[in-house]
């Protein structure tokens, strides 16, 4: 015979007070929350202007944006050691920009939308690009995120986005759900100078180890705007420093072309392995 089941015992009256009270206070911040948030839209100078003008301060203070995303940020090219009259120079500052702060929730509102809508992440290695994608600080932003840069240096291969790993890649990627915009900066040596001058060879083996394939059908999954997409080829200076510079406009606009051939089953393809 099955034991019965025990019943479960009845809240005690602390309790249920307790559970009363914390009702009332989630109730009376809520409305105090309201109540600031309507204050704010009546006496603050700023929020209580006319939409219009609203929407142009922002557009000045927080349009177009340039956000420099490093694996380790530091804002500034010079800093002070703990010895004074010793310090050390960093050859490639983030230069700083201008970001929305949460200071009411109107002007949070109203000034993350256009600074998300034209502001470009741009992102100086791949592996920056991959931590900030996944990083559990950052998730609440890379869905809002319309325009980004990443690099790529077409030598030698990476664990993000070589080609045994496409499907994960193309999973980062689609968490960018907003995306429109991408620049995409290619940086090559001349051993390379036969594959870079016949855009017709893109899908030639030379081309496996750099993951150019790879990254072109991790962006497929996304309707990118033709305005807002830029593939730029340059030179390592020191391969080239005995010869003339090479035209790659046709290797630019073939991949270009390639990156608005928009492919959304991959994206769903890249869920289900999730």
């Amino acid at each position: 015979m099955l034991p019965s089941k025990r019943a479960a015992p009845a809240a005690s009256p602390a309790s249920g007070k307790r559970q009363k009270a914390a009702i009332h206070t989630r109730s009376s911040e809520a409305c105090k929350t309201a109540d600031i948030t309507a204050q704010n839209a009546v006496e603050s100078p700023l929020l209580r202007l006319p939409a219009e003008l609203r929407n142009a301060i922002w557009e000045l203070v927080y349009g177009n944006q340039t956000v420099f995303i490093a694996r380790s940020t530091r804002g500034l090219g010079l800093f002070r050691s703990s010895h004074a009259g010793y310090h050390r120079y960093d050859p490639d500052p983030t230069p700083p920009s201008r970001t929305p702060q949460p200071i009411s929730k109107q002007y949070w509102a109203e000034a993350k939308d256009v600074f998300y809508y034209s502001a470009t992440f741009d992102f100086r290695c791949l592996r920056a690009f991959e931590a900030f994608a996944t990083a559990p600080s950052t998730q609440a932003a890379v869905p809002y995120i319309t325009r980004i840069s990443i690099p790529t240096l077409l030598a030698g291969r990476s664990y993000l986005f070589s080609n045994s790993v496409l499907e994960s890649d193309v999973a980062i990627v689609r968490r960018f759900s907003h995306l429109k915009g991408l620049e995409w900066n290619l940086r090559y040596m001349y051993p390379l100078i036969d594959l870079i001058q016949d855009p017709r060879l893109l899908d030639a083996p030379g081309w496996g180890p750099f993951r150019t394939s790879s990254i072109i059908q991790a962006f497929q999954q996304h309707n990118l705007e033709p305005s807002l997409i830029s593939v730029k080829l340059d030179p390592m200076p020191l391969s080239f420093h005995h010869h003339p510079p090479l035209d790659t406009t046709a290797l630019s606009n073939a991949i270009r072309n390639l990156l608005l051939q928009h492919a959304p089953e991959r994206s769903a393809r890249a869920r289900n392995e999730v």
